[in-house]
């Protein structure tokens, strides 16, 4: 888990976001400023939103402090280097909650970075790297089952296509009853992402690919998909969703 919690009456973000780091972590920070905003989904429905600032240790050591509720526990803290996924725990891997929280985190801090960026070539390469990692991770959750890596992902104004649905869907509530109805029915055992291309131009950019998948039990494993991404306050967030099918070879025009 982060550090985190849910604000009292008259108080601030920022002193909320201060006070629960110093509770659970024994850290003294700096709130630098709001770095995600996305839908929560926790398993206790306890929030709607999922609200993360970047901060920077002033003092302390970190420390496993006290944390909420009753029957909760901290038991230990541990610093996790950001850029080298492959280093992390296997229980933070595994952490159907940590595990997409730390990675959009990763995605906002580049993209921040990003943005200072002056050659023009390596910012294409950087957007480009960016959203197709953002898409394999909504796509490796989506194999197993989980449609919401998507949903996260995605702005509240998103607008959605495929070949199943008898007219556009438009708005996240929409999208967001969609997946509802079909979580937990998925399941890919391999997928590719086939010559993924990214077209941006300052704050908008164009996913285009062919999806392969294997050992499915979807209707089809072949896609074409065409995704458009609005970058707002430097996160990355699909705004608009257009799946339809491959046309096998061999058939006709």
């Amino acid at each position: 888990m982060l550090p985190g919690g849910g604000r009292d009456d008259g108080e601030t973000e920022t002193e909320c976001v201060a006070q629960e780091v110093a509770e659970e972590t024994g850290l003294t920070v700096r709130v630098e400023h709001l770095l995600l905003d996305v839908p929560a989904d926790p398993p206790d429905g306890t929030y709607d939103r999922w609200r993360t600032y970047l901060c920077t240790v002033l003092d302390g050591q970190a420390a496993p402090g006290g944390g909420e509720g009753g029957n909760a526990t901290l038991v230990a803290v541990s610093w996790l280097p950001l850029r080298v996924e492959r280093d992390w725990p296997d229980q933070v891997r595994s952490n159907n909650v940590l595990y997409p929280q730390l990675q959009r985190i990763r995605a906002a801090l580049a993209n921040q970075a990003r943005l200072h960026m002056t050659t023009s070539n390596a910012d294409q390469a950087a957007i480009a790297a960016t959203i197709i990692d953002m898409e394999r991770a909504a796509l490796e959750r989506w194999g197993k089952g989980d449609p919401f890596g998507f949903i996260e992902i995605c702005a509240d104004d998103v607008v959605y296509f495929d070949p199943f649905q008898q007219r556009r869907l438009n708005g996240i509530d929409e999208l967001r009853a969609l997946y509802e109805s079909i979580r937990g029915q998925v399941s890919i055992a391999r997928f590719d992402l086939i010559d993924p291309r990214v077209q941006a131009v300052a704050d908008m950019a164009v996913l285009t690919f062919n999806y392969v998948a294997e050992g499915t039990n979807e209707v089809t494993s072949r896609w074409n998909c065409t995704e458009v991404f609005r970058r707002d306050g430097g996160v990355w967030r699909i705004v608009q969703t257009h799946w339809s099918f491959t046309r096998p070879e061999g058939t006709g025009s």
